[in-house]
């Protein structure tokens, strides 16, 4: 009785009498071909010649789709069972179709380019039965596997039997009001969802709260944001893990982000806000670990509040307020309650910090601006050596044409320096820069503490590129450089005696920053580095020949004195081949990385260092170290026309050697001493001679 009701609508709507004449009569496998012949509705569902056999499917039918332009639901219809092997199903712009499979579906990832997946918009329901990629709480697939609910215009829902999932290896788009829901019991599928292996799109006011802890794995990554009035929310009332380099969370505007718990990143987590209007917000409740490569971004207007503490370790970072290089009007605002600690990693950008800074360990920079910029902060800001400070000077205005750090205390504290401080020009500016010009780079509302390490007050520290040196004033509350003076011609004071071919050396002298290029007897070498204002490393170029080093520098360019002799290494072992004769047998006998003597030395080490790999009392070390008044004398036997530097650091735990002294070539062998001017005066300090190269 209820078909004559059905029939009456149809029979108003000419499309019906479409569908009812090319329904197909018998049941079985149909599959999409897409007759493009037919535009407009050549993607539609509901004309016959798209599929094979010809005629919609019907309640009975399996269907396959297997192209990269899938069919537009733009009926309600039910089939048997469902695969997708390529491809998507869509949803017609308007009308809200409905899709029912009463057996199973399958999405299987797609053997070429492409995509496959489901897509339900635009109001539409997808019942798809039982969901053969789904078991034991698991979405089983590819990122390039997809399902998509979406909201637009009305909330779209994707819904199959017992949908718990826990953890998803397929790209899921919940946007809009678009649901993922348990087709039993009408829960949300992804209420507990707690691990994710591929991409989650939470975008154009799209929701995802999730019961506990969230871990992306693999290179799972969840993307929030895109245009708009209102925000798309992620809510996870646990803790939160980027698991590896690989994942990521990127929230862009307008969206909020609230993490109860912890978050612990080895991936990347960018905050990206284009409009004030709307926002971009990331609350955390607890702590935020920034481990091994891990990176923050702030960008535009983002705000980031930690009402723990912030940690940065070894190679991590943060990127503050903008992209390298890009002016932005916004001010971007870290808030964070229990302060931040770099620990062998970076910060750099523009902005405003509500928070405690701390750098400590090797490798901590602190580099602000974005070529120059500004950074505001509310709280201590303490540097630990070996820590830097970086800052970039390309004109006279603070905050815009030169780097600016503005630290106001709170209450607290001040500034503590320590480390060194690098400069550098950006701009070109080196070329107009006025001994005159006074550059106030650091300022507080506190009088300073402490000093760097590489400059006292009222001394000259060189610009990174080695065209010359400011003086640096600490005045009251105030960090300043003023009276640049251009560097004079590079000079060099010594270079090794001899070297093998592709062995790394070290050329010394004086104005050496900024070395561009080297050549050995003519012949161009690589890896030309400059390590500071006295050092250049090079490698000894294939085809050299035994003669002078010329470096060139952007301030000059200078030929040594005296010549180096190129050594001859058959098997480019770091080793030569007359050393390896002599004490191997042949010129390719010795083994570089073993320890033939057993006395800790390598060979290779050996060769280096002047002594024989055959002798376990022949070796370079430390015999005795003695107190003289303030001073410490240290002890070892020297090689005839070896170099050495005396290093030292204050722990072994984790030592930060630096070198005190340097100690030229003598004409014999012999034992030899190394002096540490007022070394006494330290509670603990140690020791070691290094050759240099």
């Amino acid at each position: 009785m209820e078909i004559f009701p059905a029939l009456a609508r149809r029979f108003v709507c000419p499309l019906g009498l479409l569908l009812i004449s090319s329904t197909r009569s018998q049941a079985g496998d149909v599959s999409w071909q897409l007759n493009v012949a037919n535009p407009p509705n050549h993607f539609r569902w509901s004309t016959a010649q798209n599929w094979n056999p010809t005629g919609v499917p019907g309640m009975a039918d399996n269907v396959f789709v297997n192209a990269n332009a899938g069919p537009e639901l733009d009926i309600n219809t039910t089939i048997a069972n469902l695969t997708v092997q390529r491809g998507v199903i869509d949803t017609v712009t308007t009308g809200g179709a409905a899709l029912t499979v009463t057996g199973t579906t399958t999405v299987q990832p797609p053997v070429t380019f492409g995509g496959s997946g489901i897509y339900a918009e635009s109001g539409a329901t997808y019942t798809l039965g039982t969901l053969t990629n789904f078991s034991g709480g698991v979405l089983h697939g590819t990122a390039d596997t997809e399902y998509f609910a979406n909201g637009p215009n009305a909330p779209a829902t994707i819904q199959f039997k017992g949908a718990h999932v826990i953890e998803t290896e397929a790209t899921l788009y919940v946007q809009g009001g678009g649901r993922f829901l348990d087709q039993d019991t009408g829960l949300n599928a992804l209420r507990d969802l707690a691990v994710n292996r591929a991409d989650i799109y939470i975008t154009y006011a799209g929701a995802l709260s999730v019961s506990g802890s969230f871990t992306n794995q693999v290179a799972g990554a969840i993307y929030m944001g895109a245009r708009g009035a209102t925000d798309s929310t992620f809510t996870v009332p646990g803790d939160f893990t980027n698991a590896t380099a690989n994942t990521g969370l990127y929230i862009d505007s307008p969206a909020t982000v609230t993490i109860a718990g912890n978050v612990t990143n080895y991936g990347f987590i960018s905050l990206q806000d284009r409009d004030p209007a709307v926002g971009t917000h990331l609350t955390i409740g607890g702590n935020l670990i920034n481990k091994n490569t891990g990176g923050l971004a702030l960008n535009g207007a983002a705000t980031l509040k930690v009402n723990g503490q912030v940690l940065f370790e070894s190679q991590s970072g943060m990127d503050l307020g903008g992209q390298p290089n890009v002016n932005t009007l916004y001010t971007t605002k870290l808030e964070v309650k229990n302060g931040i600690e770099f620990r062998g990693a970076y910060l750099t950008g523009i902005g405003t910090i509500f928070a405690d800074l701390i750098f400590t360990q090797g490798g901590s920079v602190f580099r602000p601006g974005h070529s120059p910029g500004l950074v505001t902060l509310n709280g201590s800001l303490t540097f630990s050596a070996p820590t830097q400070l970086q800052m970039e000077i390309g004109g006279h205005t603070p905050g815009t044409e030169y780097d600016q750090v503005v630290q106001q205390s709170t209450g607290s504290g001040g500034v503590t320096l320590n480390g060194t401080l690098a400069l550098s020009f950006v701009n070109g500016f080196e070329t107009s820069i006025q001994p005159t010009d006074v550059f106030t780079i650091l300022t507080s509302d506190l009088p300073l503490t402490g000093a760097f390490t590489n400059v006292a007050n009222g001394a000259r520290v060189a610009a990174a590129d080695g065209s010359g040196s400011f003086r640096v004033d600490y005045s009251g509350n105030n960090v300043s450089v003023t009276q640049f003076q251009v560097a004079p011609p590079p000079t060099i004071t010594s270079i090794p005696v001899s070297a093998p071919v592709y062995s790394q050396i070290s050329v010394l002298g004086n104005g050496l920053l900024g070395a561009i290029s080297a050549q050995v007897n003519g012949v161009g070498a690589y890896g030309v580095s400059s390590v500071s204002d006295t050092e250049v490393i090079l490698n000894v170029p294939g085809g050299a020949t035994s003669g002078p080093i010329t470096l060139v520098t952007n301030h000059g360019t200078v030929v040594s004195s005296s010549i180096l002799t190129v050594l001859a290494d058959s098997d480019f072992d770091g080793m030569s081949d007359d050393f390896e004769q002599l004490y191997f047998g042949s010129p390719t006998g010795g083994d570089a990385n073993t320890d033939s003597d057993g006395d800790g030395v390598s060979n290779v080490n050996e060769f280096r260092a002047g002594t024989n790999p055959t002798d376990a009392t022949s070796r370079l070390a430390v015999t005795r170290i003695r107190r003289q008044g303030n001073d410490v004398v240290i002890s070892f036997p020297s090689v005839v026309d070896k170099r050495y530097r005396l290093q030292a650091s204050a722990s072994l735990t984790s030592p930060a050697w630096t070198d005190l002294a340097i100690l030229p070539a003598l004409g014999s062998s012999g034992p030899r001493d190394a002096t540490d001017l007022n070394g006494a005066s330290l509670a603990e300090r140690f020791y070691r001679i290094a050759v240099i190269q």
